[in-house]
């Protein structure tokens, strides 16, 4: 189904099955929720443990899930041979998404990098309470960590908070917008990062260690 894109403006022990504190499984989701290239370290360090549940390619000096094919919306995706189980709530499944909007009337359009997991039978409220160390907090309909934002983004590649982040919004001209976004959406919960607005080469380069050609 098609994702609605979201705008942020410038605005207790894991069952035997489950992944234990400390393990390959845990570094993963506490790495990805850094919306950085953190995560793809991760599946380069830990490939032997991690790819059980997904194929893992090496790009350059790191590596990433093997996605299929990108689909009508741009968006790649694999389904994961067995669930991640991390605190009890299952990851079933990956996927990356580009797009680009022609609403700018200079010419440069925006554009939307998500990447992230989707999850199995959870709800929103369930993570937020399993995984507390996330800081994830409402907003709008969704739960978000830590909007970060640059500001004159084709000079600067230095992140701070946005403090005036909301949901439904476009992101302003010469601005990078960057959170964590857990939504439930079409019956379905997911765990996003979203990379949003008119970032530079450089930067995408700098956050998206995993993308080849910039997409």
């Amino acid at each position: 189904m098609k994702r609605s894109i979201k705008y942020l403006s410038m605005a207790v022990f894991a069952l035997a099955a489950n992944a234990w504190a400390g393990s390959a499984e845990e570094e993963l989701l506490n790495a990805f929720v850094k919306c950085d290239a953190s995560m793809f370290d991760i599946l380069k360090n830990k490939q032997e443990q991690l790819s059980k549940y997904a194929p893992i390619e090496k790009v350059g000096k790191t590596a990433r899930f093997q996605l299929g094919s990108a689909d009508e919306d741009g968006k790649r995706q694999v389904i994961f041979n067995k669930p991640i189980i991390v605190n009890g709530i299952h990851f079933s499944s990956f996927s990356a998404a580009y797009s680009e909007l022609p609403v700018n009337e200079t010419g440069k359009n925006p554009v939307f990098y998500f990447w992230g997991f989707e999850l199995k039978k959870a709800q929103a409220a369930d993570v937020v309470a399993k995984f507390p160390q996330w800081g994830l907090k409402p907003m709008g309909e969704d739960f978000v960590t830590s909007p970060q934002i640059i500001i004159n983004s084709h000079k600067s590649l230095r992140w701070q908070p946005n403090m005036q982040a909301t949901s439904g919004s476009m992101p302003a001209k010469n601005t990078v917008e960057k959170s964590l976004i857990l939504e439930e959406s079409d019956g379905k919960t997911s765990l996003i990062c979203t990379i949003q607005g008119y970032p530079n080469d450089k930067l995408i380069r700098r956050e998206r260690l995993d993308l080849i050609g910039g997409k």
